[in-house]
């Protein structure tokens, strides 16, 4: 009697412990926070755990120390996308440098205000204290770092525009280099709609290291990335516009005349000054468009409105109102006329 006691509490506890197993990976699978992207190569450590990247593809991670990344300068070396259309099921990755550029975004279709998204090879660094990430040797941000349940090593620089965090998972590590992933994302084209995840390669402290390059099976290599407008009826890329008048209600009417040229897909000047990130794309459920224009100087911020879909044809934007991208209590109206 006191062995079948025993042996039916074993399988009890056998049962019991499996389906909370189960339980808590489906919750950790939902999570993006413990999303992946491996080299996928083969590693016969029988000791590592593996997680999923995606539908398919099963990754084998090793456990890598903390004190390999801590206190450290690295440097950005190389940098790649995986990007995955979601409606048509297509897999491409892409490179984000080649031998004519060497400057990039992780945000790939519309501009970001989060300084750890904008990259450049060679000049990027990234240094991880205990509770400090310093970006570029110029600017510093709260850290949080641990293991999640795969021993995975995930930084979280934290404390960006907008109260952003970047999690970040070092993927591989050695007294050479780190390989991490970061910044996944669910974005949309104003026609498809994307998951999206960057894997970058850092140096350690001027050492040459030796890396895998090798990319996750069931990816297409599709070159450099670079985003093309599936609408080029509506992109305002190659225009110039003048914001001739606005009115914020409290002072009446101001004529600027600034010059806006939309240089290209998601940045613009004004007056010829320094680079600025945009925004333009479908509203859903009218026919309007939504323009975002960030560090407008002409009203002292970001502000975001909704336009006809017929402005470039009409070559004007009227009486149209904008607000405060951070206040929508902040609302200003402008008139804006196409020049070229």
């Amino acid at each position: 009697m006191r062995h079948f006691n025993i042996l039916t509490f074993l399988l009890f506890t056998l049962i019991i412990f499996s389906c909370k197993k189960e339980e808590f990976l489906e919750e950790v699978e939902e999570d993006t926070y413990y999303v992946n992207p491996n080299t996928g190569e083969d590693d016969t450590d029988t000791t590592s755990d593996t997680i999923i990247f995606g539908d398919t593809t099963t990754h084998t991670i090793d456990y890598i120390p903390d004190s390999l990344i801590l206190g450290y300068e690295w440097t950005l070396i190389d940098g790649r996308v995986y990007v995955e259309n979601l409606d048509k099921g297509y897999k491409n990755v892409y490179n984000y440098f080649d031998d004519t550029t060497d400057i990039a975004s992780m945000s790939l279709f519309d501009p970001s205000i989060v300084s750890m998204d904008e990259i450049q090879k060679g000049v990027t660094t990234w240094y991880f204290s205990n509770d400090t990430f310093l970006l570029n040797n110029q600017t510093i941000y709260d850290l949080e770092y641990g293991y999640n349940p795969f021993n995975d090593l995930i930084l979280r620089p934290h404390g960006f525009a907008g109260g952003t965090s970047r999690p970040t998972i070092v993927v591989e590590a050695d007294e050479t280099h780190m390989k991490v992933s970061v910044r996944e994302s669910y974005n949309s084209d104003n026609v498809y709609n994307y998951n999206y995840v960057s894997e970058l390669i850092f140096q350690r402290e001027n050492v040459t290291p030796t890396i895998d390059t090798s990319f996750i099976a069931g990816y297409d290599f599709n070159g450099r990335w670079i985003y093309t407008d599936p609408d080029p009826s509506s992109t305002l890329s190659g225009t110039k516009w003048v914001i001739t008048r606005y009115n914020n209600g409290l002072s009446g009417n101001t004529y600027p005349n600034d010059t806006l040229h939309f240089f290209s897909y998601t940045e613009y000047t004004i007056n010829g000054g320094v680079p600025r990130p945009y925004t333009i794309s479908n509203v859903v459920g009218n026919n309007m468009k939504s323009l975002s224009l960030y560090s407008l100087t002409t009203l002292g911020g970001d502000y975001s409105g909704q336009i006809l879909s017929t402005f470039m044809s009409d070559g004007e934007i009227n009486n149209t109102e904008f607000h405060d991208v951070f206040n929508v209590n902040n609302r200003v109206t402008m008139w804006i006329e196409r020049i070229q």
